[in-house]
């Protein structure tokens, strides 16, 4: 089986034409036929059915393209680390960071304080892990399939911030019930603390009337500051973010804890950088009293 066959099977079945497919590839379109015929016959099962001049992808044509643009992503993404190393050799960090910011940034300048050779390319925003290679990734959970290593990293308490001018301010602590009826800041659905907060409210029997869905850190702080609502914040990650206003109460009835890892994809190999950088990392970690 040969790489180009199957590109030329993707192309194929994205255009449901040999001919169209060949005119995309400026081949033949009798090439483009008898590469497709070698396909079949090497995996001996046709993928397409045939009706007339028309082609279309039968179950065992879907269930190979699945598999097969898979395949085709992840050379692809090798080929693009493979070709940044022109530039950056293995002193490259490929990283993508979902949480916690404020403190792996810190790190990660103190890491190249100490290793100035160091070269960092930091995501911030999910993309297609098929189509990104990254050496780490920091969140509650992996992305895409769940075929990482992952080493808890972070560990800490959920609280809640109020405007100084709120009631709720002048509580040592609250419960579910102190906040049902209240209006609340939080960060868009599929975000960590947002999965976190609402599900502290569906299980104390209500859902938050939500005043502002926000997808950035620092407008949910801001909106927060402004008196707009409430919002269940983590403990240490924003520490020194806030307006001096806003205060930070306990929650009193249950803990609520959320736990950052530090995914790598399994069986692949760390460079000596990303090595050290793994190791620096879990120091700061335990030494922060972070776990």
């Amino acid at each position: 089986m040969e790489l180009l066959q199957l590109i030329y099977f993707c192309e194929v079945a994205r255009t449901e034409s040999m001919t169209k497919a060949a005119l995309n590839f400026h081949i033949p379109q009798p090439s483009m036929s008898q590469t497709i015929a070698r396909l079949e016959k090497e995996l001996d099962v046709e993928l397409f059915d045939r009706a007339g001049k028309r082609i279309y992808l039968n179950s065992a044509g879907r269930e190979f393209l699945f598999h097969t643009e898979r395949a085709l992503a992840e050379i692809s993404a090798g080929s693009a680390l493979v070709g940044n190393h022109k530039d950056y050799g293995d002193r490259k960090l490929n990283l993508l960071v979902l949480q916690d910011r404020n403190i792996l940034t810190n790190w990660q300048i103190e890491f190249a304080t100490s290793n100035p050779d160091v070269a960092f390319v930091i995501h911030h925003g999910l993309r297609n892990p098929a189509s990104c290679s990254y050496d780490f990734i920091f969140a509650s959970q992996a992305p895409g399939d769940s075929n990482y290593d992952a080493t808890e990293l972070i560990q800490e308490k959920i609280v809640l911030a109020v405007s100084h001018s709120h009631p709720l301010s002048r509580l040592a602590s609250v419960t579910a019930e102190d906040i049902r009826q209240e209006k609340f800041v939080l960060f868009t659905e599929k975000m960590s603390i947002s999965t976190i907060a609402l599900d502290y409210c569906r299980s104390a029997g209500f859902t938050p009337d939500i005043a502002v869905a926000c997808d950035d850190p620092f407008y949910v702080r801001k909106y927060v500051t402004a008196g707009m609502g409430i919002s269940l914040v983590p403990s240490k990650s924003w520490d020194g973010l806030w307006d001096e206003s806003v205060v930070f109460i306990p929650i009193g009835d249950i803990d609520l804890i959320r736990t950052t890892y530090m995914y790598h994809r399994h069986g692949m190999p760390l460079s000596p950088y990303a090595a050290k950088f793994k190791e620096f990392i879990l120091f700061k970690s335990k030494s922060t009293g972070m776990i």
